[in-house]
């Protein structure tokens, strides 16, 4: 019997696995699903290798917030496992260092030096990406998720309206509509 496809979900920061509950409920019929929420990292190299450690040779990585950050540690490390992407919520930049300063005091969980920007050229014919984001995300604008989706060829841009930083607690039904629909036109035929 052939293995479902595999997604894994990257948690935000201080966010535990009833973040991805609705998606969870509505994908696990048709995927393999796993949550991470990184409880016992203080690095995002420390989160990619539990992440990469849990997870089959290829799978589909879905990433908010710090997730995404998570992501793009996982792109830089081991891009070839991944079959498609989701960033939401994210931003490929840089934190300011008010916001660095923020994560370090509530949990010490990103390292000096911030995040590197997204690599700008992703191999989009197996890799398809998918850039979601709330229309009115304070913390991750709806301009850095344009800005993604513009430095990744072929990537899908979706904007959740009415809702903020927490997409998939905050519209779940939304975001498993665009998720269920993008995973179903971006299948490989092996699966």
């Amino acid at each position: 019997m052939p293995r479902r496809p595999f997604l894994a979900f990257a948690c935000a920061h201080l966010t535990d696995e009833r973040l991805y509950a609705a998606q969870v409920a509505a994908l696990q019929a048709d995927y393999e699903c796993k949550v991470f929420a990184f409880r016992d990292h203080d690095s995002l190299g420390g989160m990619a290798e539990e992440l990469l450690a849990n997870t089959p040779a290829r799978f589909t990585l879905i990433g908010l917030s710090l997730g995404g950050y998570v992501a793009f540690e996982i792109i830089r490390r081991q891009l070839q496992r991944l079959e498609r992407l989701v960033l939401m919520d994210t931003t490929a930049v840089a934190d300011h260092p008010a916001r660095r300063a923020g994560r370090h005091a509530d949990m010490a969980k990103v390292r000096e030096g911030g995040i590197e920007a997204l690599i700008p050229e992703l191999p989009s014919r197996w890799m398809p990406t998918l850039v979601m984001c709330g229309r009115d995300d304070p913390v991750t604008p709806v301009r850095d998720h344009e800005a993604m989706a513009a430095k990744i060829p072929g990537a899908r841009l979706e904007i959740i309206e009415n809702c903020g930083h927490l997409a998939t607690i905050e519209q779940p039904e939304s975001v498993n509509r665009v998720l269920i629909d993008w995973l179903r036109e971006t299948r490989s035929p092996s699966t």
